[in-house]
Parts: structure tokens; sequence; C-alpha cells
């Protein structure tokens, strides 16, 4: 009688020829804490894997603005930050990835992640999901992110824009006002950060202090284009021109606001409180 014996498979990662043992060398992970490719923190409920690789100036507005940004969901709570960004790393360089997380420190189940190409979002929506499976982690989910960098005030009226505008500076920061004439003499306004980051903390000072626009103002997130469909009429308030001495410029665009900007071009810049 013959008898066999089944050869019992080790796992990926053991040692099979102790002799060699000692010519195995550890391959430290990138983003493991301290690196020297990415620093790791985090803030409130938010921990931050973000790159030290410098970039040029026009790169850092497009990823400041959420360019490129996906949203990742369904994420068990057990799975680190590091893991994730292991996996993403399979596609391309890692700009940052925003992890949220517990008290505790376990996920919250989303993070969002952006590539220092932002051009490779749609290659990592398609990719991304089979390496997830591959990595026993077919749970999670990919989407292109909705965050941004803009916010939309609405429903203000009897308020003019350089009123509204004034208000908006004393309670918080922002890089430029846009507002469009919806019809005569009333405005919805654009606030236009220069990240999304920013754009938050000011939605939140925002909500607690709506009723200062008026009973029935709004203020929602704007996921359209930078420039939006329409730009007649609109009023654009700068203010990061001259904001050392409270100064700003603003223009107004269209074939109806002709007579105004005739009207504006011999005087000075309106002063505004910050």
């Amino acid at each position: 009688m013959n008898v066999y014996f089944k050869a019992e498979t080790k796992p990926v990662g053991w040692v099979l020829d102790q002799q060699h043992q000692s010519l195995i060398q550890y391959c430290r992970s990138p983003f493991e804490f301290p690196s020297t490719h990415y620093e790791s923190y985090q803030e409130n409920g938010t921990k931050y894997l973000k790159s030290l690789k410098s970039i040029s100036d026009s790169l850092q507005e497009e990823l400041n603005a959420c360019t490129g940004e996906i949203f990742l969901s369904g994420i068990p709570p057990e799975i680190p930050a590091e893991a994730i960004a292991e996996i993403a790393a399979l596609v391309g360089e890692i700009y940052i990835l925003r992890y949220k997380v517990t008290f505790s420190g376990n996920s919250r189940g989303f993070a969002y992640l952006q590539y220092i190409n932002p051009t490779i979002m749609q290659l990592a929506i398609i990719r991304l999901p089979a390496l997830f499976r591959q990595h026993s982690l077919p749970m999670i989910r990919v989407r292109q992110s909705r965050n941004s960098s803009k916010l939309l005030l609405k429903k203000t009226y009897c308020i003019s824009p350089q009123n509204v505008y004034e208000m908006l500076r004393n309670l918080i920061n922002f890089d430029k006002l846009v507002g469009r004439e919806i019809f005569p003499s009333y405005f919805e306004y654009q606030i236009i950060f220069k990240c999304n980051e920013e754009a938050v903390h000011a939605r939140r000072d925002l909500l607690r202090t709506i009723s200062k626009f008026g009973k029935n103002a709004i203020v929602v997130w704007d996921t359209s284009s930078e420039e939006t469909d329409s730009t007649k009429g609109f009023v654009r308030y700068e203010s990061s021109i001259n904001t050392e001495n409270g100064d700003a410029t603003f223009f107004l665009k269209g074939d109806k606001c002709a007579d105004a900007l005739n009207d504006t071009r011999n005087q000075s810049p309106p002063r505004f409180s910050k």
C-alpha cells in the first residue's frame, strides 16, 4: 500500500529556508512613522499621511482645490491608514490620505485620497476595487470625491454685494467672492477658498452665524467647475489683494454691467474693515 503525504503550504512571508534567513532584509514601509517620505499626524478626527515631496505651486493649487480626489468608503474599523496607503500606492505616488478615525484611533469607515499626479484618478477608480479585493478588502468602495473648495451663499435678501463681502470678511477667511445677479438686486455668492480644509472650517462658522445674512439665508457646497456656467452679471471681490491694509478691488463683467464698470474706473478701490 502506498502512503502519500501532502506538503503544508506556508503563508506568504514565512521563511522557508532557515540557513538563508539572515539574508532576508525587512522592507520598511514609506508610510511607517517616522518616515523620510511622508509625514503622519492627526488633527481632531482625521489622520493625515502627506507626501514630503516638493511640488510646483501650480500643482499645489490644483491639489488644494481637491483636483483628482478619491472617496473611499466601507473601510473596516480595524484597518489602519498605512494599510490603505500601501494598497493605493500600487496605482501611483500618493500625495495625501485623509483618514477619518474615532477617538480610539479606529477607522470611521471612510477616507479621502489624492495622488501627486491628479490625472490618474480615473485609472485609480478602476484599479483600486480589484486591488482591495486581492487584499481581502472587497467591502471598500471607490468613487470620485464630491469635496469642493467652494461654498454657495444663497437667499441673502436686501443685502448689497459690498455688505455681504464685508460681513464675510469679518467672519471667515476666503480667497475670492463671486456674486451672480439671479434677478434684479438679488445675488447668489460663490465663496472660493484656497483648499477644502479652509472651506470646511468656514462652512462651520457660517452655519453658526447664518442668521446674520437673513432668516432665509443658506450656505451649501458648490460642486460646479471653478468658473460657473454663466459669468454674466458676476461681481468678483478679490480678498487676497492688499489685505494687509484692508483694501479690496472688484470687477463687474457682462454687458449689463458696462455702465457700472465705467463708473468705477476713476474711483479708488473701496475699503472694507477686516
